[in-house]
């Protein structure tokens, strides 16, 4: 059976306060089949779609970070990425955002995929670029806003992917750009 798209009312209402560009919306649609109206929630977003970036150095190391996410209650390791507000190419916002958060360059990007993807479509409509950043070096010291506080983590590749297999690093983003970045990870960094 194919499914029948629900047709959007109205304009979203934003129920929350926006804070770091996002907000609780509420956005009615409407059933095709039934005609009956229907409220659905989600986090919306000043941005539509996020960068995230898995660096590697010239020796195979990641260079990961580890913040506190208080949605988990916990510091969790995960990849640098992040959104701008302003008219930057995600491409841009990759090499911005691994700078500001790590104070390290990358010699090369590499999109991961043509399109963005989504990573919670249940839960926002914010969509992710993912890229393989090679030859990252440190240039000096992280950027960070001031509600950030970031530690950065550099660990072989090798350990990344056993700590990602083993349930140590749970970030989907993270998760999705490394598995993503394998076919490309054999070639640079002789994994079988």
């Amino acid at each position: 059976m194919r499914i029948k798209p629900l047709v959007k009312v109205g304009r979203p209402i934003e129920l929350t306060k926006r804070f770091f560009g996002k907000a609780m919306v509420r956005q009615s649609y409407r059933r095709r089949d039934t005609g009956t109206v229907e409220d659905y929630y989600f986090f919306g977003h000043s941005s539509q779609w996020a960068s995230i970036v898995l660096p590697l150095t010239p020796t195979n190391e990641v260079v990961a970070i580890r913040q506190f996410r208080p949605a988990v209650g916990k510091a969790i390791l995960e990849l640098p990425g992040g959104t701008l507000e302003d008219e930057a190419t995600p491409e841009m916002v990759a090499r911005q955002e691994l700078t500001e958060e790590t104070g390290y360059v990358a010699r090369e990007l590499l999109a991961l995929t043509p399109q963005p993807i989504f990573i919670e479509p249940a839960n926002t409509a914010l969509s992710y670029h993912l890229y393989l950043a090679t030859g990252c070096l440190p240039t000096g010291r992280q950027n960070l806003s001031p509600t950030e506080d970031i530690e950065v983590v550099l660990m072989p590749l090798r350990t990344w992917i056993q700590k990602i297999r083993r349930g140590h690093i749970q970030d989907g983003r993270s998760i999705v750009a490394t598995f993503l970045a394998l076919p490309h990870l054999k070639a640079w960094a002789g994994l079988v």
